[in-house]
């Protein structure tokens, strides 16, 4: 919907005689456009606060789009921490998967896939299981 109206900001733009009203309507209803993604990206943080993809997607948003580099750099760092978190945490549940693992010789492992398209599958599992 936005890349609609920039593109018709810059179509104006390009034109020998602009239309400074045209101009005025279009900048307003994107100003109102990136407002209301602002909102959304508050409401999706605030539900995925460590979701490293959707604060590296606003961060090149600032950047590519807005052109924004100081507060895409912020935004970077942030998707840096979280990155950074995430490897921490994979590594605490590594060692504690391990250490279930020798726990016992009546220990179940199943691997099950969490990706989209195919959360819930199972991967694999050993021989322990009983029905």
């Amino acid at each position: 919907m936005g890349s609609n109206y920039t593109n018709r900001f810059w179509e104006l733009i390009k034109n020998k005689d602009i239309d400074v009203n045209a101009l005025y309507d279009i900048g307003s209803k994107l100003g109102e456009i990136y407002t209301a993604m602002k909102r959304s990206y508050a409401v999706a943080v605030e539900i995925y606060p460590q979701n490293f993809r959707l604060v590296k997607e606003f961060a090149d948003y600032e950047r590519y789009v807005m052109n924004n580099k100081g507060l895409a750099a912020e935004f970077d760092e942030e998707a840096k921490r979280i990155r950074q978190d995430q490897a921490e945490h994979a590594s605490e549940t590594e060692n504690n998967e391990m250490q279930i693992i020798r726990s016992g010789n009546h220990t179940c492992v199943c691997l099950v896939l969490g990706n989209p398209g195919s959360l819930g599958d199972i991967l694999a599992m050993n021989d322990e299981l009983q029905y």
